[in-house]
């Protein structure tokens, strides 16, 4: 298993843009911290040793559990992209949007906002994606019946629009909410066991194979996985 420090060492090779294996990531590997309405969960950040508290970052997936109402943080030149993976939150945009979501339901908005939080079911816990300008992404929620498989594609592209040609690194981080997860990689033919708050972590430069990851529910419950994809210089 990865040491947390070492996601944070730049000559990490999740650093490099030439992973198509994949790895997977637990929590020893994340980073937790608290702050005033709970604590967050950092999975990943590019680059890896970058400085979040100054902001310093390109791209940021982390988990945030969220136990009373309170105001986000406010972060300049950044989108976010918010989605609920358990509970629920009513996310008020002020002079913007409103919006209440439950889990597996998402809200974009800047990070420029002035952004404040009420809890809809006693607290929420939510998966956070982070993007300043060189990066781009989404997130997609994947339930999956007891039994059922997902072809994942690795492509270099997001779900709602064409990949501009600047990008020329991909990543897509496949989260296990719940349930037992084993992920085929197409090249490899490997299976690799997912648990539930672990994550499959791969990379590829733009000139990488296309290829896929088989996602196959092995538990005998609903499953469900996020899958978060990056684009970045």
């Amino acid at each position: 298993m990865l040491k947390h420090k070492v996601l944070h060492d730049p000559n990490h090779e999740l650093n490099l843009a030439a992973i198509e294996l994949g790895r997977v990531l637990g929590p020893l590997d994340y980073v937790t911290s608290a702050w005033s309405g709970g604590s967050t969960t950092e999975l990943a950040c590019y680059p890896f040793d970058a400085d979040f508290s100054q902001q310093q970052f390109l791209w940021r997936v982390s988990i945030a559990t969220v136990a009373k109402d309170g105001t986000f943080t406010r972060f300049e030149n950044t989108r976010r992209n918010l989605m609920v993976l358990k509970g629920g939150i009513q996310l008020i945009h002020e002079g913007e949007h409103e919006c209440s979501l439950l889990p597996f339901k998402q809200d974009k908005f800047s990070g420029r906002f002035r952004t404040s939080a009420k809890m809809l079911e006693g607290g929420a816990t939510n998966l956070n994606l982070m993007l300043k300008d060189g990066s781009d992404g989404d997130m997609l929620h994947i339930a999956l019946e007891s039994g059922l498989s997902h072809h994942y594609a690795l492509v270099h592209q997001v779900t709602d629009s064409d990949t501009p040609s600047s990008f020329s690194k991909a990543v897509d981080l496949l989260y296990n909410v719940d349930g037992e997860i084993l992920i085929r990689h197409s090249s490899t033919k490997q299976e690799i066991h997912l648990r539930p708050g672990e994550s499959f972590f791969i990379s590829r430069n733009s000139s990488g194979r296309n290829g896929e990851v088989v996602i196959h529910n092995s538990g005998d419950t609903l499953a469900n996985i996020v899958a978060v994809r990056i684009l970045h210089v």
